[in-house]
């Protein structure tokens, strides 16, 4: 199912999906809302099999300009968001989870954020839903770090890379069983380049933990 691609695109988003059919359409109204606001944004749906309505509802996003949608089956979730990553054209690879909602002006904070401090990678750990638990705001207080700068890595629900960084770097390691978002930021810094948080780029975590 696809709409037709965006010309010229300058952010390729990728966003997996598996059964999160609970917190999925508000992420995806977001996400396409984001990208309409912004020239230059495709967005990449891949969905990995899932079987409780959420490609179904995916579906309905790939009707919109700039917005495809993929069923690709049975792969770890690091060559997933690799594949995803290569459907694009974009110069920037913005990888976004399944269950997150964008703040306004995302896309375009993105680009700015990348020509300002010539990162080679960007993105911001995840903020609180609209309505945390007590659990959910104690574990952000104690853990988040709630300013800009080098981190040794982000996390890869909401992580963004240029396009020439992942061609020479590599992708996400598909191999890994966990801290696949560590292991990769590691190797972008073994390559001597940057990985730079940037609060303006916090994104709501719909599915935490509880």
């Amino acid at each position: 199912m696809t709409a037709g691609a965006m010309p010229a695109a300058r952010v390729t988003v990728v966003v997996p999906i598996y059964n999160k059919l609970g917190v999925l359409e508000p992420c995806l109204e977001s996400i396409t809302r984001e990208a309409a606001r912004q020239d230059g944004v495709e967005v990449e749906l891949v969905d990995n099999g899932s079987t409780d309505g959420s490609y179904e509802l995916a579906a309905t996003y790939a009707t919109r300009p700039g917005v495809r949608l993929h069923r690709w089956l049975g792969h770890p979730i690091s060559a997933v968001r690799n594949w995803g990553a290569r459907q694009g054209t974009g110069a920037i690879i913005s990888f976004l989870d399944c269950d997150v909602t964008l703040p306004e002006g995302y896309f375009g904070e993105l680009e700015r954020v990348f020509a300002e401090t010539g990162t080679a990678s960007t993105g911001c750990e995840c903020g609180l839903p609209p309505a945390p638990g007590w659990i959910e705001r104690t574990w952000h207080q104690l853990n988040v770090r709630t300013t800009d700068g080098e981190r040794h890595y982000i996390n890869s629900a909401n992580f963004a890379v240029r396009r020439d960084v992942f061609e020479s770097v590599g992708g996400f390691p598909e191999d890994f069983e966990t801290s696949k978002d560590y292991e990769y930021c590691r190797r972008i810094r073994a390559a001597g380049l940057r990985v730079y948080q940037s609060r303006s780029l916090e994104v709501a975590h719909l599915d935490n933990p509880q």
